[in-house]
């Protein structure tokens, strides 16, 4: 049990909120309401695409949390959805131990996903993480590879956490390993994945504990343009077990 309250800890690990039949019910009732036109009528094809996605929805959720589920499949995270002519818009990120011990865990990390904005993407990455014997602070390195299927972009990045007590830190270094891409044949225009970093300070406050703020600043090496540098101050506010709040100000060189 120790052990495995570790892994929970040390990981972080993704998880999704159970389902009951009263949310069901809840988000049939919203559903319904999202399908009707202007006019009062109702929208099959809309309608019969939303209940679709919110029944893929539900079963997954109860399939990740049912308690007699294997281990791995409760760190894994699945999210599928049908967008307009019922293309699939999915994620599916998994985060599993690989090497554990009392106070430390090496661990792996992959993501699959297909948007509508950047077609097929896949992220694979390893890390490790420690915590102190009074598991008051937590510090961790990462390494990780990502890559975007539509133009065939690839880029290989580390970063650096450390928390403490209610503190959080981040670093995180990227570096693009793929050549230009053309894009655009008739404006000849070319595309190519940006080197840069961030780095990330964040807090919750200690009587609502809901409540996080954080201050980030970044840069983008831009090869043909000025580089992107700025900073982003925010708050994430977790209002609900289901409903999360996050909003700042992002603020850089070429716009805010």
């Amino acid at each position: 049990m120790k052990k495995e309250f570790l892994v929970m800890a040390i990981l972080g690990c993704l998880s999704v909120n159970p389902v009951y039949a009263s949310d069901v019910s809840e988000s049939v009732v919203t559903t319904i309401g999202s399908s009707v036109n202007e006019d009062g009528s109702i929208n099959g094809h809309e309608l019969s695409n939303n209940l679709v996605n919110q029944g893929i929805s539900s079963a997954i959720n109860n399939a990740t949390k049912d308690e007699n589920a294997p281990e791995w499949l409760k760190r894994t995270d699945i999210q599928i959805q049908f967008k307009e002519n019922w293309k699939p818009v999915y994620a599916i990120e998994t985060i599993q131990p690989l090497n554990q011990k009392e106070y430390s865990v090496v661990f792996s990390q992959f993501r699959i996903a297909n948007t509508s904005e950047l077609g097929s993407t896949a992220n694979i990455g390893f890390g490790y993480r420690e915590m102190n014997q009074d598991k008051t602070s937590l510090y961790g390195i990462n390494t990780f590879y990502d890559h975007a299927f539509k133009h065939d972009h690839a880029r290989v990045g580390m970063g650096f956490e450390y928390f403490n007590g209610l503190s959080e830190f981040r670093a995180n270094m990227y570096h693009g390993v793929s050549d230009e891409k053309k894009v655009d044949e008739k404006y000849n225009i070319f595309e190519k994945v940006v080197d840069g970093y961030d780095i990330e300070l964040a807090t919750f406050l200690k009587n609502a504990q809901w409540a996080k703020i954080y201050v980030q600043g970044y840069c983008w090496d831009y090869k043909y343009a000025d580089d992107i540098k700025g900073y982003k101050v925010g708050t994430e506010l977790q209002l609900t077990p289901r409903i999360s709040l996050d909003f700042g100000y992002d603020k850089n060189n070429s716009q805010s």
